[in-house]
């Protein structure tokens, strides 16, 4: 079975994101530092005229608002908006080129030609570092660069001075090299974070169904269930009439039944419960709760829902399946001795004539 697009592409995103963010403290110290540097070094000039000290204020405003921004996405949950913080990012990133460019338009003309250069230096090396900053994500890396480097070029382009005239020219050239650069970085890495993702998901899914197998259903209690406040549900399911089916019907047949069976789980389980394939027709659903009613509830409507499926056009055997239902009414318990106890319970139900679910609570 192949994997969940949907949850591989949600997993991409936080990759990029992440990568964002993990450059967002540099770009911004830089953009500090830019400012500090022209500050000191054109402070006549900027004291005297208030339009200059207004760039001044807004650049270091944005340069705050740009930290603690990061720092938010530092203490965000474990549920949170990507595509959000995405788009933050991306509007805060080009109100910053935004601030790159009114520093052409604002001093180009107003100081000595050597500063000149230094803010030719400054529009190059920031739109030039930015395909490793922002490469990853093309529109984050277009709303940077392009601003900066169009309103640059159209700044010299509109100058009398044939030296200018040229400069715009290579502006032009810029443009398209950075672009073809960002667009192979952002692929390439793109790339990578996929060939990344099918390799954890091989290492932690059941190939055929996509459910957790065993090691990483045991790898998630050890992070989510053993310190938790709450009591611990697991379910051993064991299908029933799964081998005479398989054997009638040959292993396509079965694959088809095991598929439809983890289908069922998917969609009875709440989304913070963790189902899983131990192998073979065997199933386990972890869950973390206070009230044994519920993982009842939970149980019986798999147990339905499983004797209901027909395979192949109904004619082949029908499944049930046989469920052992453990519950400890707090987490201090190892998942081997919990699993142990479910297997238990379902030898049970197997024993009193399948297709049934057996509780057991351990003290």
């Amino acid at each position: 079975m192949e994997y969940d697009l949907a949850a591989r592409n949600k997993w991409i995103l936080e990759m990029k994101v992440e990568f964002l963010f993990s450059n967002a403290a540099f770009t911004n110290f830089a953009s500090a530092i830019v400012l500090l540097a022209f500050c000191y070094a054109q402070w006549e000039i900027v004291i005297g005229n208030g339009v200059y000290v207004a760039w001044v204020v807004g650049t270091a405003l944005l340069i705050v608002t740009r930290y603690i921004h990061l720092v938010f996405f530092k203490r965000k949950g474990s549920d949170a908006n990507y595509m959000a913080w995405l788009n933050s990012y991306r509007f805060l990133i080009f109100l910053s080129s935004l601030s790159y460019s009114l520093m052409v338009f604002l001093f180009f003309d107003a100081v000595n030609a050597a500063f000149q250069l230094f803010i030719g230096f400054i529009i190059v090396a920031m739109t030039s570092s930015a395909v490793a900053t922002h490469g990853i994500d093309k529109l984050t890396f277009r709303l940077f660069s392009l601003p900066i480097v169009l309103s640059a070029t159209l700044f010299l382009a509109l100058h009398e001075v044939n030296e200018y005239n040229l400069m715009a020219a290579l502006m032009i050239l810029l443009v398209i090299a950075l672009e073809r650069t960002s667009t192979q970085t952002s692929s390439i890495m793109t790339n990578n974070f996929e060939l990344t993702y099918s390799m954890k998901y091989r290492a932690t899914h059941d190939l055929l169904v996509g459910l957790y197998n065993r090691g990483e259903l045991e790898s998630q209690f050890e992070q989510r269930i053993v310190d938790s406040r709450h009591g611990v549900a697991l379910m051993f399911i064991d299908l029933d009439n799964f081998k005479p089916l398989n054997d009638s019907h040959g292993h396509e047949a079965g694959d088809e039944a095991l598929i439809a069976v983890a289908n069922v789980l998917r969609t009875r389980i709440r989304n913070d419960d963790l189902a899983a394939r131990l192998g073979g027709d065997e199933f386990v659903i972890l869950l973390s709760l206070d009230d044994i009613s519920i993982a009842e509830q939970i149980a019986d409507n798999i147990r339905s829902e499983i004797a209901s499926l027909f395979i192949a056009d109904k004619r082949m055997e029908k499944l049930s399946c046989s469920i052992g239902l453990v519950f400890k009414k707090d987490s201090q318990i190892g998942f081997s001795r919990l699993l142990r106890e479910a297997d238990l319970g379902c030898y049970d139900s197997k024993a009193h004539g399948k297709n049934k679910v057996s509780v057991r609570v351990v003290e």
